[in-house]
């Protein structure tokens, strides 16, 4: 096989001994290299030239298999916000880089990445909570996962078991998207539940998230909100007539700006107490 076939099969990168079981010949190797074909990123680490800073590339490079959010995503799950390069290793070999976080402990990998179920259980205990949460319903959404299942990731006993239990007991099966999830977990972890996800409401449809059983709160990404504003605008005053206070948020301020959105929502749920109590009557 020619180096160059042997590489993309293997997601763009790899060391010498797993192309050389490929059947890759070492002067076919050299001449890819001369050529700028190929680049070789360390001793016996190579990749196809162009891919020296892909995830996969680094992971080779450093011996080592995606973790945490980085498998998350080489699994086809949805990260809320942005997260650097998570490795995990067996090698005691000192790993110095930029923006990398290496996880040294034992490792069920799956091809380039940490097995699926690992791969869950690393992103609960080391990941901040609403990142962590954003990538358990995503699992579930994408039927990767049964929420059952969830609780089985995490040992009895172990430093990050508390860390990794409060991911797990926040997720939500009915959360839509991982802007929702972080929401929800903004909210809930600053004390502002009850929080409900994806509640029906006559003449409306599914709304995102209601606190407290008054208080309408939509986070969409910019296409979405663009392509629908017409119809949100209706939304938002059919919920309005029917008693909701409604509020909108982007992803950009769920992800720059939280404790902004957390002040807009503490202060609405605060001065609207009078307005429940109206509601409900």
């Amino acid at each position: 096989m020619d180096p160059l076939t042997s590489l993309a099969s293997q997601g763009g990168a790899a060391r010498w001994e797993e192309l050389r079981a490929r059947g890759v010949r070492r002067r076919d190797l050299v001449a890819a290299c001369t050529a700028g074909q190929v680049t070789r990123l360390a001793r016996g680490a190579y990749c196809l030239a162009g891919s020296e800073l892909h995830d996969m590339s680094r992971a080779v490079q450093h011996k080592a298999v995606l973790s945490c959010a980085s498998a998350a995503r080489h699994h086809g799950l949805e990260v809320f916000g942005t997260t650097g390069l998570h490795l995990a290793t067996t090698s005691e070999r000192h790993i110095v880089a930029r923006g990398v976080t290496v996880h040294r402990r034992s490792v069920e990998r799956d091809d380039r990445a940490t097995r699926l179920h690992q791969t869950l259980y690393d992103c609960a205990r080391c990941l901040p909570v609403e990142q962590a949460v954003s990538v358990l319903d995503s699992a579930i959404r994408l039927g990767r996962v049964d929420p059952h299942e969830l609780t089985s990731l995490v040992p009895a006993r172990g430093r990050d078991v508390a860390r990794a239990t409060a991911a797990v007991r926040m997720v939500d099966p009915q959360a839509q998207s991982v802007l929702e999830s972080a929401a929800r977990v903004l909210f809930l972890s600053n004390g502002l539940g009850p929080v409900e996800s994806q509640v029906p409401v006559d003449r409306v449809g599914w709304v995102d998230l209601v606190l407290q059983g008054w208080l309408v709160v939509e986070v969409d990404g910019y296409a979405v909100h663009r392509e629908r504003f017409e119809e949100d605008r209706r939304r938002d005053a059919e919920l309005v007539r029917q008693g909701y206070v409604v509020l909108r948020f982007t992803y950009r301020d769920v992800h720059r700006r939280p404790q902004w959105v957390l002040d807009v929502v503490r202060d609405t749920l605060r001065r609207g107490a009078g307005h429940r109590r109206a509601r409900d009557r």
